[in-house]
């Protein structure tokens, strides 16, 4: 079966084979979780660790080895949700209980029905990490409209190749740019930089599967060259734009432009 990849700002879904069995590290926290055989994760300190769930925290070398299908979630660490678990497990690697697994594990049998959209997805997914961290009862938060039209914006200023900050975004919404800074980062859970870059990678994504070279995607979705973009999709996910796009069966995609169900779900 085809591998899927699922793409939000500041998260990331994969479902499928493996795609970077060498030795790398990446700015994203991610949890990989087996849905067959077990997972075998090394270190740059040649430890080796089997497991059939494990957390791996921001920067940690690692390098995984599946014969089977994997489960694996990125999120960005400057997010609410990876510094509670970051908090609860620590730094460096470490495996997940048989319930935590299985937990994780259904978000696969969601992904299989294929009767769920982005916004539905993204709802069941921080239910699950919320479980995972520990902070499954916090109040959900109801978002300002201000910063529904802020990340709005945002969209479309990226696919219109405008320049963008958050000075101009608080302008546009009517907030000062220190509390634009503030607001976004409380209520949607990832500070408004890091909110930027991801849906410029995301963008990419979308006109390289449109069809774009990676030049031109790179150039209009904002990155100096395609080298800047290949560097910044490495120090996010481990591997390069050219390395998953170049590959004779690359992943399906399918990029969420929306994170928000009924605006009151934030990472």
């Amino acid at each position: 079966m085809r591998s899927e990849i699922y793409l939000w700002p500041g998260c990331a879904l994969f479902s499928g084979q493996e795609l970077n069995f060498e030795m790398h590290k990446h700015h994203a926290l991610q949890i990989s979780i087996s849905l067959s055989e077990s997972l075998q994760f090394s270190t740059n300190k040649n430890e080796m660790i089997k497991s059939f769930g494990i957390i791996i925290s921001p920067n940690q070398f690692h390098a995984l080895r599946s014969e089977g299908s994997v489960l694996s979630i990125y999120l960005a660490p400057e997010s609410r949700l990876a510094r509670d678990l970051m908090e609860k497990f620590g730094p460096g690697i470490s495996s997940l209980k048989i319930k935590q697994i299985e937990s994780i594990k259904e978000l696969n049998s969601i992904l299989r029905t294929k009767l769920i959209d982005c916004g539905q997805l993204y709802a069941k997914l921080l239910e699950k990490l919320s479980f995972l961290s520990g902070q499954q009862n916090k109040p959900i938060t109801q978002i300002d409209p201000r910063i529904t039209h802020a990340a709005t914006i945002i969209y479309k200023s990226i696919e219109a190749c405008e320049k963008i900050s958050a000075r101009s975004i608080g302008n546009s919404v009517g907030l000062s740019m220190g509390r634009i800074v503030h607001l976004f980062s409380k209520q949607i859970g990832i500070p408004i930089r890091s909110f930027i870059l991801w849906e410029r990678i995301q963008f990419a994504i979308r006109l390289i599967l449109e069809g774009a070279p990676l030049t031109e995607a790179a150039h209009q979705a904002g990155f100096a060259d395609q080298a800047h973009l290949s560097r910044t999709f490495r120090a996010t996910f481990g591997i390069t734009a050219s390395g998953v796009f170049n590959k004779n069966n690359f992943p399906t995609f399918k990029i969420c432009d929306s994170m928000f169900v009924n605006t009151k779900i934030s990472l």
